[in-house]
């Protein structure tokens, strides 16, 4: 058929990127653009498909000399887009940009599109085409199953539902599959494409492009793992009935293809048109059965989207889909299982049903072959390889990395661009936290200052206490009284074992052991506390995510409740049991079965560490704080040889005293206390020759010494008390003799002060520095009190702004003496009485201490 039976006359269109005002949206990946077309604007929004090829697909040809050659040519993977029409809830987009514009389809409700970029255009112009998708206007092109042969395949199948035939096709509860596809294209079809294997390849992960986004609705991704072709000439025979190709192509790739790729179907695509409008053939229910995972289809054109429609019906059939019958809806009139090929985006209810009831599929359950998508070896695939420093991704994406360049190398003055322990792309100090630990079974890790990579995650050794009948296992440390909470709230705890009996022997979704197949096995009586988890004093139902549902069992007085599991939930199970936790005396349930506890290993004890860390999983010791690896048993700052290095702060000797007494001969006894850790000091306490006793306590860091109290023979007792550092010296205050109490506050410097002492009241007050002060009782005179509270040198700079405003005030009343004694000078004052006031301030300031 030409394309003039399926396309109308094609709209130019000129795509314009929409910069979306939503920045969350921006950097989940999504675009948007404009299209106007058919009198109205369509705003399209789309998003990098991550599943859809291997990016090193292996590529397979044959050389003229018919000898099998494998190329892994670079597969771009991140210009292939789903998604859909804003304003429209029935719609769909599935384009490509690796060819420089938007090739796909676009479906808007009960209308579908393809676009196409026009080559050389410079002003990004592009072909719409509206798809017809009457039926009568296609030729009769059918399946190539007939009901006869689809009879014959249905005795390979289980007997189907009527009843979910019966049901409504919106709702359904789906689950993700992966259904790995591979594909090879016949010698014809490489004679159209003009022998060029990289237009083959582009054809088809476009074709696949569609049909993934079809399958969506499924929730099926359709990854293409692996792609063939015969560049020689085709080695079955392609001129018979279709019918026979299918047989003859399922016997070549059982002999040829399996082990060398990949897949849990495999089809053919061929030029050929074979008449009575067959367009393509499949085996019901052939996903994952290695006899019949294979189908053929005719790519006549470059009709990609007629093309995935028929690619589609065919996978229906793998998966073990029918033929539509009368009965059967999707919410338009045709259905993509009608037996008459028609342009239709939907699968119908009975679809549904049937690859629901085809348990036969457990291949697609989960991606066997993760390798194989996920890593890719070039730069620029956001992933470092060998001989890379890094990869920021593609040009616009480095454009805003700071510390990777688009070569894959750093830039300039970058150590790092990415990891726990890289920030502002250098490497975070050693000693800074870079992995917390979750539980008491977890242990910390910390930066090494030499790496970007945060240190293997370690935890405390398997079998180590970590709770009442509870211990460590995989970093965990579980309980069933503790996943009851987690599920039904705070006042939930584990049920009964009759509970536990009762439900877990059944087998079934709500109490099993584990899912062999499709099939749930029933839990034996030692293994039954390893089942699924049974609770009770259950007052809330709790909020889950779709598909799973909460029991309740109420026999005999008790009340078990628990949540179901089923096939295909690609969500955790929050109702098994978890691993590691006690299941009977000294044991734990490891894969479902009650077995005997893990025992800690021989190699370390916490005996090896001395009593002051635990063993963790590499059986290495990780001290505590106080202490250092490798054993324990020297001071340190705690961590192990696998965690990186703690922060580096000092620890303090707890609890520790030193105590030094020293007599000197004819004196009293002395005694030294200090809690101080090395090279620090305690004080000194001391008794001087014939006089009374003296006690100094101080606890100063050296070089800093204790104060020194002593008492002035004859005279009254002094006290002393300060913690002044070393080497400055404190002031000295004193009482002059006949007069009243005198108090000294103030800390003088060394060298001589400045002071001014009123008789009448007996004050002496000094400016000082950071010293320590020192009293003393003169003779004849009455006590006198000193207080000095000398400040350390760390503190100083409190002092400092108060000491420079002192310092001005003194300089300004300086200036303002100094100018009125100008002052007096110039109206004739006497000089003599000046020069004795000055005199007798000067004996005032200085007083003569060896006088008293």
């Amino acid at each position: 058929a030409s394309p003039s039976q399926h396309f109308t006359s094609p709209e130019v269109v000129i795509p314009l990127k929409v910069i979306s005002r939503d920045k969350t949206a921006e950097a989940l990946g999504w675009l948007s653009y404009s299209l106007r077309f058919r009198g109205q604007r369509h705003v399209v929004h789309m998003k990098a498909k991550k599943l859809l090829v291997s990016p090193h697909l292996p590529v397979f040809t044959y050389t003229e000399q018919h000898v099998l050659h494998q190329d892994q040519p670079f597969v771009q993977d991140d210009c292939y887009y789903h998604g859909f029409v804003e304003g429209v809830s029935e719609s769909l987009v599935a384009l490509s940009t690796c060819s420089g514009g938007f090739q796909g389809m676009l479906q808007i409700n009960e209308l579908a599109y393809e676009i196409k970029p026009i080559k050389l255009s410079v002003t990004f112009e592009h072909l719409l085409y509206k798809i017809d998708t009457n039926e009568t206007q296609f030729p009769p092109m059918r399946c190539g199953l007939t009901e006869e042969k689809i009879a014959r395949q249905l005795e390979l199948q289980m007997s189907h539902n009527f009843t979910l035939k019966q049901s409504s096709y919106l709702g359904w509860w789906i689950h993700s599959r992966f259904l790995e596809v591979a594909v090879v294209v016949d010698y014809h079809r490489y004679v159209f494409s003009e022998r060029n294997v990289t237009t083959i390849k582009l054809d088809i992960i476009n074709v696949v492009n569609i049909v993934n986004s079809l399958y969506q609705a499924l929730e099926i991704d359709i990854v293409l793992t692996g792609l063939e072709v015969w560049t020689t000439n085709n080695p079955i025979n392609t001129s018979d009935d279709l019918d026979y190709v299918l047989d003859y192509f399922c016997t070549w790739k059982q002999n040829n293809l399996d082990g060398r790729l990949p897949y849990d179907v495999v089809h053919l695509f061929m030029k050929e048109y074979y008449g009575g409008g067959k367009l393509g053939v499949a085996y019901v229910g052939g996903a994952c059965r290695a006899l019949y995972n294979c189908g053929v289809e005719l790519f006549r054109d470059n009709q990609h989207s007629n093309f995935a429609i028929a690619m589609s019906h065919e996978l229906g059939h793998n998966l073990g889909m029918w033929h539509d019958e009368r009965y059967c809806g999707c919410g338009s009139r045709t259905c993509i299982m009608n037996r008459y090929y028609t342009f239709s985006f939907r699968f119908s209810n009975c679809s549904y049903a049937e690859y629901w009831d085809n348990r036969r599929n457990t291949c697609i359950y989960s991606l066997a072959h993760e390798s194989d998508v996920f890593k890719i070896k070039y730069c620029g695939n956001e992933v470092v390889d060998a001989g890379e420093e890094c990869d920021c991704g593609s040009v616009q994406q480095c454009s805003r990395n700071p510390c990777c360049q688009s070569n894959c190398t750093f830039s300039p003055g970058s150590s790092c661009s990415f990891g726990l322990c890289c920030k502002d792309c250098k490497f975070r100090p050693p000693g800074t936290l870079c992995r917390h630990p979750l539980n008491k079974c977890d242990l910390p890790e910390w930066c090494n200052g030499t790496s970007h990579q945060c240190p293997d995650d370690v935890y405390v050794q398997d079998g180590s206490p970590c709770s009442d009948n509870a211990y460590c296992y995989k970093k965990t440390c579980n309980t069933h009284d503790l996943q009851c909470k987690e599920i039904f709230g705070r006042d939930a705890r584990s049920a009964s074992q009759s509970c536990y009996n009762k439900i877990n022997t059944q087998g079934n979704r709500f109490g099993h052991c584990d899912i062999v197949g499709t099939t749930y096995t029933k839990c034996s009586e030692p293994d039954i506390m390893c089942g699924r988890v049974q609770c009770e004093n259950v007052s809330r139902l709790p909020f889950l995510q779709s598909h799973f549902t909460v029991h309740q069992l109420h026999f005999n007085q008790n009340t078990c409740w628990g949540t179901d599991y089923h096939l295909g939930m690609s969500i955790p199970d929050i109702g098994q049991v978890k691993e590691g936790t006690s299941c009977a005396p000294g044991k734990i349930c490891i894969s479902k079965k009650c077995a005997s506890m893990v025992q800690p290993s021989e190699i370390c004890q916490p005996e090896t560490c001395n009593m002051r860390g635990v063993c963790n999983n590499k059986h290495h010791c990780h001290c505590n704080h106080e202490w250092s690896p490798p054993n324990c048993s020297n001071k340190g700052y705690g961590g192990s040889e696998d965690s990186g290095p703690p922060p580096g702060k000092p620890v303090p000797e707890f609890n520790v005293t030193r105590t030094t007494t020293a007599n000197v001969p004819g004196y009293a006894t002395g005694t030294t206390t200090g809690n101080a850790p090395e090279p620090e000091t305690g004080s000194a306490t001391g008794n001087v020759p014939g006089h009374a006793s003296g006690i100094t306590t101080g606890n100063a860091p050296g070089p800093e010494t204790g104060s020194a109290t002593g008492n002035v023979p004859g005279h009254a007792p002094g006290t002393t008390t300060g913690n002044a550092p070393g080497p400055e010296t404190g002031s000295a205050t004193g009482n002059v003799p006949g007069r009243t109490t005198g108090i000294t506050m103030g800390n003088s410097p060394g060298a001589t002060p400045e002071s001014t002492m009123k008789y009448t009241s007996g004050q002496t007050t000094g400016k000082t520095g950071r010293t320590q002060s020192t009293t003393g009782n003169a003779p004849g005179g009455t006590t006198g009190l000193v207080t000095g509270s000398a400040l350390k040198k760390r503190n100083s700079w409190i002092l400092w702004p108060l000491i420079l405003l002192l310092l001005i005030l003194c300089l300004l009343a300086m200036h303002y003496l100094a100018m009125k004694k100008k002052k007096k000078t110039d109206i004739g004052q006497a000089k003599p009485k000046e020069k004795k006031v000055e005199e007798m301030e000067k004996e005032e300031v200085i007083p003569n201490y060896n006088d008293l």
